[in-house]
């Protein structure tokens, strides 16, 4: 996706009508500050090249899954989509950032030029079954089932997680945000963003307490505050989506037991 012609091949010989455009370079807190040129261009190259053979093609419509991580690292919780630009980004996840705003910006000068035919929208963290659980790449939840887990087989008494564990978060399950996606692909006319989330705020620790719940790790769970740990608090405004009557199915520990039984069937 990041060679344009083949790109541009693909929507020729497809012609697809509507595109979800979910590829991305994702990664942990520690791989968007070890690698951020990578994040940069991959990110950015993937979104240019998508989002322009689609406005030259036929397609229908195009939704661009951006990220809550392109709004401001202080503002105001939970954050609306107005705060889009309006301060700084998060300094460790800031390049992944930068080419998610710009797909987002595509969307809406592209929603002046050609309206109804792109938009865009922000998730809040999403897990779920088909997820990675290397450390390295992964997020939040599948890096911290695989740690649990392998921590309970090794008789471990203790799981590090880094930063302070005050962190707040939302997690949503992979298919309520597939749901949510294709009802905003069908309902919502501008190019967004549109922010999808459970309006369900999780501190880390919280959430590391659920996944040793579900895991069945008994040991004690200790906070390394010299890691970073990111923005301290991540939220969405989501009254936007709920306007569509849209609320999400799974809950957290629901969601969490689901992704435990898929990584066993793939550990």
């Amino acid at each position: 996706m990041r060679n344009q012609s083949e790109v541009m091949r693909f929507f020729r010989q497809e012609q697809p009508d509507y595109v979800f455009l979910t590829a991305a370079k994702v990664g942990s807190v520690q791989a968007n500050i070890e690698s951020p040129l990578d994040f940069l261009y991959d990110n950015a190259m993937i979104i240019l090249n998508v989002m322009h053979a689609a406005l030259t093609s036929a397609m229908h419509r195009l939704m661009l899954i951006a990220s809550t991580a392109v709004y401001p690292r202080d503002a105001v919780q939970p954050v609306s989509e107005a705060s889009l630009l309006t301060g700084a980004f998060e300094p460790s996840n800031e390049a992944y950032a930068l080419a998610k705003t710009m797909g987002i910006k595509f969307c809406q000068y592209a929603a002046q030029q050609d309206p109804g035919r792109f938009v865009a929208v922000t998730p809040s963290n999403i897990y779920g079954p088909g997820d990675r659980y290397d450390e390295k790449t992964a997020h939040v939840v599948p890096a911290m089932v695989k740690r649990f887990h392998e921590a309970k087989l090794s008789g471990a008494n203790a799981v590090t997680v880094w930063g302070s564990g005050k962190q707040v978060r939302e997690f949503l399950y992979v298919d309520d945000v597939a749901e949510a996606c294709l009802l905003l692909m069908g309902t919502h006319k501008g190019g967004g963003p549109v922010n999808i989330g459970p309006g369900t705020p999780t501190t880390i620790m919280q959430l590391a307490d659920a996944i040793a719940r579900v895991v069945g790790f008994a040991g004690n769970i200790l906070y390394d505050v010299s890691k970073p740990e990111g923005a301290p608090s991540r939220t969405s405004d989501v009254s936007i989506l709920n306007s569509y009557d849209w609320k999400p199915a799974v809950s957290l520990e629901e969601g969490l037991n689901l992704t435990y039984l898929d990584f066993l069937k793939r550990a």
